[in-house]
């Protein structure tokens, strides 16, 4: 398509340059077009100016951007260098503060260096004062004793050249002279008293003579033929006017004075001031030696240790205070004329005369009141205690024997004081024991063992008294000797280690898939390694252990005084009864086969302990993983033991199990381990053993509140027996109303992992439904014994017990489901499912259990449980079921009860036959 104005092609009419005004263009056309001939460029004039335009802006966001990055690079160099201000001056104070710290360092570490050495040159100084102080008593105390030495030679002496004066007709005159100053002062007080009482009858009689005429009675007058008679009408006028009668010098209107009465010492008074004839008690021994005073042979045979004291008395008349005698031997045991009472019953026994007998002397030591007072105040005052530092060693030892007095809560605190001064000053705990452990021996004695440490502790050089406290305190010992089991089961040593090597390739002893697993009776051994509960004779080594178990005991107390303990060799063979025999061959061969079978596991079997199981250390290992890391009942633990112990005791503080028992600082998880059941020993169960945990204390009271609560329990409700017996006596009383027409069916069971299935919930249930059913006898707690077995339901404390709410009962059970931890090759298991075969709670837990869903079974029973008798003992149970002979239908309704006693069992569990 071209111009239609000239014709040509290659542009549009308004662009050609023959039209009108078309040679009026602009000088820059014409240049361009030099041929005369305007060629068409593709861009009209509009877009001309919009190209400049968009070119312009172009240019205008191209300048904008350089702008603005520059404007950013500058700004980013600026942030750098405040950046690296802003760091510099950081690093600046930071090293400022460093020094500083540094300087407040060197000044702190200066003033403690100038308060440690002012406070060691006053210790210094102190100790240097002290130690003149007891070097000046020590000096004042040696001359004490010199003096008292010399004092004590002056008394003897004078008392042999007394004892060479005296003589028999001189004691007796001296005595007769005595009785007759006695019989003087008697007569003088006699004599006073009858001039006083004739005093009071003589001013009574003046009294009577001035009362009014109206202060009498009439009375007629009567006449008898006899005494008698008078009598009677005398005893009837009195009854009748005694108000009258009995009036004396005051007027009716005037309060009458009633004399005092008197006591019944002093209206016994004149029959004890009454003389008594006869001779003088005097006691013979059998050596021929006389005396008057009961108090000095008894003196004497406490002092020397004497059992028995053989004497005859002869006499009426005590030489010595009655009251006295009676108050430090009355207790005493005596045999006399045939007759066995204390001393302070047979007073009249003794005074008629015979031999006499007195069996183990015993003096009743009693102190004053006011040591008791004292200490009391220790007590009550507290501030009291530092006055304590400032007593005598004697008297200190004497306030602790004072002590005996009290109740047993209040004497242990003042013990724990006294105790506590003394170890301080004398450097000796007068509450610790000293257990003396002597391995069992037939051929011992152990009360001659007892004499010897107590000789020893007289070798120390303390004083007396604290010398028969600390003898006192010996406790002499038998300690059982190892049993087989103790020698060769290491199954324990080798749960806690991590790592096991095989060598059942070179073992002698039968393979199973290429490892070792058999019994000890298997491969030969002696009858009596077989069971593990034997104790093989050792009796090379009596006389070592007796003098090793001597040095272990006194050893720590010789040691803190600084003595050397010694026990010759006369001593030990003082307490051996009969000559050493050589009997050791059984423990030989024991030890024998430890050392034969070093190498491998060995190990007691589930319900049947006293036989030995033996295994490869590679399949105890893959047991132990089995269980505790691959099984479902576990789970491994990222945390330490140390760091459990620390969130199971801030636990244990927050829910307020305190009040069961106090946390064992040295307490520590168990070491789980596992062993073979003896119907299959390829099937292993877990054991994670509770005697060293913290909770032990608390754990043992609930687990006594648990087994009283289950057996309050109706016994109709439940299969649950305590032992064997339990079960027999129930079986007999219910087969005593059995007939001839009736039969019976029973069948047995087995709980297969009754413990380590059981669900938690299901146990937290089963408790609540259990505290639920002693709430409504109205019980409310148990009162655990403290020392007994047998704890008791109560709706109040008791003295002597432990009150275990059930409030606490249900969260001690909750603490120990979330915190069951155990320690297994070394690393932090917790148990997740099932209760920890064990722990102390755990049987009473696993029947609880089974209860709640035999009850739930008898109830369902209705009027046929009168048929049946359920007996379970732990995890076996047994059933019985009585049917009639005549009807059949009574046989199968019989074994349909067995059938579905299944229904009984938890659903985690499963009953067997």
């Amino acid at each position: 398509m071209g111009c239609y104005t000239c014709g040509q092609e290659g542009h549009f009419a308004r662009d050609c340059p023959q039209r009108a005004g078309a040679a009026s263009g602009s000088n820059n056309n014409k240049n361009n077009n030099s041929s005369g001939y305007y060629r068409y460029n593709g861009l009209s004039w509009q877009q001309k100016k919009d190209m400049e335009v968009i070119s312009w802006m172009r240019q205008l966001c191209a300048d904008i951007a350089k702008e603005r990055k520059e404007e950013e690079l500058k700004q980013e160099e600026e942030r750098q260098k405040l950046e690296e201000e802003r760091r510099r001056r950081e690093e600046e104070l930071h090293r400022q503060h460093k020094t500083e710290l540094e300087r407040q360092a060197k000044i702190r570490d200066a003033r403690l260096m100038s308060a440690m050495t002012s406070q060691l040159k006053t210790l210094h100084d102190k100790l240097t004062g002290q130690m003149e102080e007891v070097r000046s008593k020590m000096q004042a105390k040696d001359q004490q004793r010199e003096e008292v030495g010399k004092l004590r030679s002056e008394v003897l002496k004078l008392e042999r050249e007394l004892a060479e004066e005296e003589s028999p007709n001189k004691e007796r005159e001296e005595l007769r002279r005595k009785l007759a100053e006695l019989r003087k002062l008697k007569e003088e007080r006699d004599l006073a008293r009858m001039k006083k009482k004739v005093m009071e009858q003589e001013i009574e009689w003046e009294m009577e003579q001035a009362r009014r005429a109206e202060d009498y009675v009439a009375l007629p007058l009567t006449a008898a033929e006899s005494d008698d008679d008078l009598k009677r009408i005398e005893r009837c006028l009195i009854r009748r006017w005694s108000p009258t009668l009995n009036q004396h010098d005051r007027n009716p209107t005037q309060p009458r004075r009633r004399r005092k009465r008197r006591g019944k010492r002093e209206r016994k008074g004149r029959q004890r001031r009454r003389e008594k004839g006869g001779n003088l008690l005097k006691l013979e021994d059998g050596n021929g030696m006389t005396t008057t005073r009961l108090t000095d042979c008894l003196e004497l045979a406490v002092k020397e240790g004497r059992k028995n004291l053989n004497l005859t008395c002869s006499g009426e008349i005590w030489c010595e205070d009655w009251k006295v005698l009676k108050r430090r031997f009355g207790m005493t045991t005596i045999e006399i004329q045939g007759k066995t009472c204390t001393l302070k019953e047979g007073k009249r026994q003794i005074e008629k005369g015979g031999p006499l007998t007195i069996k183990d002397p015993t003096e009743t030591i009693t102190f004053p009141a006011k040591i008791m007072r004292e200490l009391l105040l220790l007590l009550t005052q507290p501030w009291r205690r530092k006055l304590l530092r400032k007593k005598e060693d004697h008297e200190l030892t004497y306030m602790y024997q004072a002590t005996r007095g009290f109740e047993k809560r209040s004497r242990q605190r003042m013990r724990t004081i006294l105790s506590k001064i003394i170890n301080e000053k004398l450097g000796i705990n007068l509450r610790k024991r000293i257990t003396v452990k002597i391995p069992y021996n037939d051929r011992v004695d152990r009360r001659k063992i007892a004499d010897v440490t107590e000789g020893k502790i007289g070798d120390l050089g303390m004083k007396e008294e604290i010398t028969t406290i600390v003898r006192r305190h010996i406790c002499t010992v038998w300690m059982k000797k190892q049993t087989v089991g103790d020698m060769l089961h290491n199954h324990r040593d080798f749960a806690r280690s991590n790592g096991s090597i095989c060598r059942c390739a070179e073992s002698p002893f039968p393979l199973v898939e290429g490892h070792v697993r058999c019994r000890l009776s298997e491969i030969g051994a002696p009858d009596f390694v077989l069971n593990a509960r034997n104790i093989p004779s050792q009796t090379c080594h009596v006389k070592r252990g007796i003098m090793t178990a001597i040095l272990d005991g006194l050893g720590e107390i010789f040691r803190i005084k600084g003595k050397t303990l010694t026990v010759h060799k006369s001593e030990v063979e003082m307490c051996v009864v009969e000559e050493e025999e050589i009997r050791d061959e059984q423990y030989v061969v024991t030890q024998a086969w430890k050392q034969k079978l070093r190498d491998l596991v060995c190990m007691p079997m589930d319900r049947n302990p006293r036989a030995t199981y033996i295994v490869c250390p590679m399949v105890y290992a893959r047991a132990l993983h089995d269980i505790f890391w691959h099984g479902h009942n576990f789970k491994m633990c990222s945390m330490t033991m140390n760091e459990a112990l620390t969130i199971c005791k801030k636990k244990y503080e927050e829910m307020d199990l305190k009040r069961m028992g106090s946390w064992r600082t040295k307490g520590q998880f168990g070491d789980a381990y596992v062993i073979p059941k003896h119907k299959d020993p390829k099937t292993w169960r877990p054991i994670a053993p509770a005697w060293n945990a913290p909770t032990k204390e608390g754990a043992k009271r609930v687990a006594k509140a648990l087994q009283c609560m289950l057996g309050c329990l109706a016994k109709k409700l439940h299969f649950n027996t305590v032992s064997a017996e339990d079960a027999i006596g129930r079986l007999t009383a219910w087969a005593e109303n059995l007939n001839r027409t009736q039969g019976v069916v029973t069948a047995s069971y087995d709980i297969k992992n009754m413990f380590s299935e059981l669900s938690h919930d299901r146990i937290r249930e089963s408790l609540d439904w259990l505290t639920t059913m002693m709430e409504g006898k109205g019980f409310d707690r148990v009162n655990v014994n403290c020392r007994g077995k047998k704890p008791a339901m109560g709706k109040q404390a008791r003295d002597g017990h432990y009150s275990v709410k059930f409030k606490f009962v249900r969260d001690w059970v909750r603490y120990e489901l979330d915190h069951s931890y155990s320690m297994a090759e070394g690393e932090l298991i917790q148990q997740s499912k099932g209760i920890p075969m064990g722990g102390h709670t755990s049987p009473a837990l696993a029947c609880i259990l089974c209860a709640r869903w035999e009850a739930a079974y008898v109830l369902s029973l209705r009027t046929d449980r009168r048929m049946t008798l359920g007996l379970r003992l732990m995890d076996d149970v047994a059933i019985f079921v009585r049917y009639l002979h005549e009807k059949a239908e009574s046989r199968g309704k019989a074994r349909d009860m067995l059938e579905n006693l299944r229904t009984c069992c938890p659903p985690d569990l499963t009953l067997e036959h």
